[in-house]
Parts: structure tokens; sequence; C-alpha cells
């Protein structure tokens, strides 16, 4: 992840953007325990500057992701790339969103596939295992699927521009469409979607899990008509 292409862009000068001698000391000044293992947890954002163990961080509930599961979020070295670490259990799937260009998603355990498309055309598949990177195009709406018999998780980075926001500072990407955000609820998907994850958890002998997180989006959906989706 780098913003080196807009850097560049904006001062028009490699030798300027390579080779001016500068320290930020505010953001590191050779503190000894700058990248230790520590930090102060607020909500589901981890302040800290260093992660030890990435696959078997502790994570926090996240409901408005869907399936019941597990996310952080991390702010790193006074920087402007965002990052978070999302993990959902067997036999479940997140909720289909967009966002803007950039954001890179390296699957860490677990498999499955991922369904992108632009507004207005067909689903595209994309099959994922441990070490495989999604990088989800601009304004494409994207939505992963575990099929295996593992939890999966994966750890995203992306620039601040990608998080599209509203009014209030809260990104679109977690708000429904129903409510002028960028996220679809289950109860708004294509049908086709659910019998796709079904028959593709059949080849490892599952069945979807998803019961109980359909339950609870149908007690707080908004009543908004939404908008015709594939």
């Amino acid at each position: 992840m780098t913003n080196a292409p807009v850097i560049i862009n904006a001062f028009g000068d490699i030798d300027f953007v390579f080779n001016t001698r500068y320290d930020f000391r505010d953001r590191f000044n050779g503190e000894p325990d700058y990248f230790a293992n520590k930090g102060e947890q607020r909500g589901l954002l981890l302040d800290t500057n260093f992660v030890a163990d990435a696959v078997n961080l502790p994570l926090i509930s996240a409901k408005e992701r869907g399936a019941g599961g597990g996310h952080i979020r991390f702010s790193m070295a006074k920087g402007c790339m965002n990052s978070h670490i999302s993990q959902f259990g067997v036999g479940t799937y997140k909720k289909a969103h967009a966002h803007g260009p950039g954001a890179h998603v390296i699957v860490m355990s677990g498999e499955g596939f991922s369904l992108m498309w632009p507004e207005g055309a067909e689903p595209q598949r994309y099959e994922w295992k441990k070490g495989t990177m999604i990088v989800p195009p601009n304004l494409w709406f994207h939505q992963h699927f575990n099929t295996g018999t593992t939890p999966a998780r994966y750890l995203a980075f992306k620039s601040e521009g990608v998080s599209i926001r509203n009014a209030q500072g809260v990104p679109k990407a977690w708000i429904s469409r129903r409510l002028g955000g960028d996220q679809i609820d289950y109860a708004d998907e294509s049908p086709r979607v659910r019998q796709w994850f079904a028959e593709a958890l059949a080849t490892h002998g599952l069945t979807p899990r998803m019961d109980e997180a359909y339950a609870l989006e149908r007690a707080d959906l908004p009543s908004r008509v939404p908008q015709t989706v594939p």
C-alpha cells in the first residue's frame, strides 16, 4: 500500500520527493518502545504501531457487517493508511458493499470466494484461499463468502480516500443502501447469492449457518424501499 503516485503527482518532481532530507519527528523520534507490541483499545480501533500476530489477534464483534463477524481497525504511526482485520465463521458470509479504489485485501486463513460487480452488472466470482490478495475496483460491490471448514480471516489496507463518508463521518460502506449508504442488506440481495453459497458449501459437506444473521437483520431492517440491485 503506497501513496507514492499521489505525492509524485502533487509535486511533479522526483528528486524532491525522494531526496529531500526531512525527519517527521512528531511521528517517530527513535523511541525505544515505538514498535513494542502494545496499544490503546478504543472500541473497534486499536491505536498501535506494531501487531505481533495478526493471525491470532483477538477481534471485536461487528454486527454492522453481518453474520456475527469479528473486526478490528488500526491507527498506526499517525499515518493516513487505514487498515483492519475481519473474520467470519464457517458457513457464513459478509454483506456486500462498495467504496473507493485502492483497497488491498489479503486472506490470512480460510477459503471461499468473493463476488464483485459494478452497479447494474452481473456479479463476477473469484475464488480465494490463504495468501490470496483481492483488490476491488472503484465503487464495485464486493461480498466475501467462507466456504471452508475453518473461520476465514483477512487483513485489508487502504488509503483514507477509499472511505467515502456521510455528513457525520461514518463510512458509507457500513451504512445500508436503504439509508443512503453503500452496503446491501441480506434482505435485498439477489436470491442467487444464497443458492451459489449453498452449492459451494455442499462441496465440503457443509450447509449455511446464516439463519441467525438473517433474523437479527430483520429485527433492525430500515423500512425504506431499497434500490434495485443485481
